[in-house]
């Protein structure tokens, strides 16, 4: 089964995330700041996909990002956000960069539940194809 972790501060968002992630089937864990994200995915299983808001309240999503890529070089990431990315603050646009283009992808809030879910399904198949249970 498809682990996917959700890094998401507005705690109703990130209810209807995992909501409609689990529908589709994944494993879906969903904490609301990078504290508890590192924390996290110290101990927890293989995390095969990343859902990360890219404002935090105590840091940013794409730095969730850059670390989880460390200890997972192949995670593919999914960036949420209500500001557009050429609006994003200078570092993240710069470790946005630091990225491999094909790794990650954006979808722009608000979005339904559908465009979530085709997007990770999107994702998973272009950046590597999803572990079995």
């Amino acid at each position: 089964m498809t682990a996917i972790l959700v890094v998401e501060d507005d705690a109703a968002n990130r209810e209807v995330f995992l909501a409609a992630l689990r529908r589709k089937g994944f494993q879906v864990t969903g904490v609301a700041s990078a504290k508890e994200a590192f924390a996290l995915s110290r101990h927890h299983g293989p995390i095969d996909l990343l859902i990360a808001d890219v404002l935090l309240p105590d840091g940013s999503g794409v730095d969730v990002a850059l670390r989880m890529r460390q200890w997972n070089p192949n995670i593919p990431i999914l960036f949420t956000s209500g500001t557009p990315i050429d609006y994003w603050n200078e570092a993240d646009a710069r470790n946005l960069q630091a990225l491999p283009p094909d790794s990650f992808a954006f979808l722009p809030k608000p979005f339904i539940c559908s465009a979530l879910t085709t997007k990770v399904g999107e994702l998973l198949t272009r950046v590597r194809l999803p572990r079995t249970a």
